[in-house]
């Protein structure tokens, strides 16, 4: 069964609440049809003491962006964990700018679900990562 626009809306809401997510100010701009984009605004929480966005907060953002992106796939009574994740760095993002983090879901299995997420400073590429999701019993 089809989830509905509110039940996606109210996942997404539970997935944005973790503390992390939270502290990096990340929100959705948009969900469904196995893609979502995330952003949020590269603040002084975000930098590395050398001044750049630290690549450890873009590879955290970029997991919920997956989950995200995923949930209005998954079974009812089901969740999604994350199996494994490959990340590149390709260029710093810039401190100060409105980040998108934008996921889509590659191909959706029984067990597993695989997912790619890039980072978006304007219309530069400066992450990407490739996710696996394992698909389990939701507590």
């Amino acid at each position: 069964m089809a989830k509905t626009t509110e039940q996606i809306d109210a996942l997404v809401a539970d997935v944005l609440s973790a503390p992390a997510h939270i502290a990096q100010g990340l929100s959705a701009v948009a969900v469904g049809g196995g893609e979502a984009t995330l952003e949020f605004v590269a603040g002084p929480a975000s930098l590395a003491p050398t001044g750049a966005v630290h690549g450890g907060i873009l590879t955290m953002l970029m997991d919920p962006a997956a989950l995200c992106a995923l949930l209005p796939m998954l079974p009812d009574g089901a969740h999604a964990v994350t199996a494994d994740m490959y990340v590149q760095h390709m260029r710093p993002a810039r401190p100060g700018a409105r980040l998108q983090i934008v996921a889509r879901v590659l191909r959706m299995g029984r067990s597993l679900a695989f997912c790619e997420a890039d980072v978006m400073d304007g219309e530069t590429r400066c992450s990407t990562a490739r996710i696996t999701k394992a698909v389990v019993a939701a507590k």
